[in-house]
């Protein structure tokens, strides 16, 4: 019997987290304007304009916490991202997604929506599961069929290698090289926006090209250094659905390199 997990269904699922308020820490410290979401029953995020913080329950006051209805509210999907940056101006993404089959029979494939604008990079995006084995992807309706019927809604199946025993977990893997960079020359702008469907929590890392000069990086990253020549600069972001927060980093590139 094959069984698929409907990866649409539990992104757009998701219930928007509160607006944003103070949050008190049990030591006193006011966070303000600030946005808290619960990851698990013991632990939650909160983010505020400047920075995102990781707090157990005994780390927050629980008056700030008895103000929230975290029952109807669905943690984020956690993503993480890498993006590659070639001198050429193009970057590899690589995007990480966890599963967790929670059915009674043994997971066989992925279904998921696929967005219009994706329509005219499937060619360029490979997907693999967690062991590095390619996943094979199949489309409803056929490919054959999307310039006929230009505003249908197309699923995205992807057939796993292994099926997935029920409470199991598992990761899988897109990425595709494409034209991320802004800039002439040797001034270069690297952008990552957000702008989710759903409520994510992203861990985002950039490696630049070789001997980049980094300019700028806009808002403060969690974590920067630099490893065989390359710079390196990491962010954790909780995106609420619709949310575009800039990430950027603005750098100097050799153009004879």
């Amino acid at each position: 019997m094959k069984t698929a997990i409907f990866l649409v269904l539990m992104l757009t699922g998701a219930v928007c987290a509160a607006e944003p308020g103070d949050i008190t820490l049990s030591d006193g410290t006011i966070l303000e304007d600030a946005v808290i979401v619960r990851l698990n029953p013991a632990t939650y995020i909160v983010q505020t304009k400047d920075s995102l913080l990781e707090l157990s329950d005994d780390e927050l006051d629980p008056a700030s916490l008895r103000m929230h209805n975290f029952q109807d509210e669905r943690p984020p999907v956690m993503t993480l991202h890498f993006d590659e940056i070639h001198a050429d101006g193009t970057a590899t993404r690589y995007w990480t997604l966890p599963i967790t089959n929670d059915g009674k029979n043994a997971m066989t494939e992925i279904r998921m929506g696929l967005a219009y604008w994706e329509r005219a990079m499937v060619d360029q995006v490979t997907f693999v599961d967690g062991r590095g084995i390619s996943l094979v992807s199949t489309y409803d309706p056929p490919r054959k069929k999307w310039a006929k019927n230009p505003d249908k809604i197309i699923r995205h199946t992807l057939h796993l290698a292994t099926p997935l025993a029920p409470g199991e977990k598992m990761t899988f893997t897109g990425s595709q090289t494409r034209n991320l960079i802004q800039g002439e020359g040797k001034k270069q702008h690297y952008r990552f926006n957000g702008d989710y469907s759903e409520d994510r929590l992203v861990w985002l890392k950039v490696r630049l090209p070789q001997d980049a000069k980094i300019e700028k990086i806009s808002p403060a990253p969690n974590a920067r250094f630099e490893h065989e020549n390359s710079q390196y600069v990491m962010w954790k972001r909780y995106y609420k659905k619709g949310d575009i927060i800039p990430l950027e980093i603005f750098y100097t590139l050799d153009c004879h390199q």
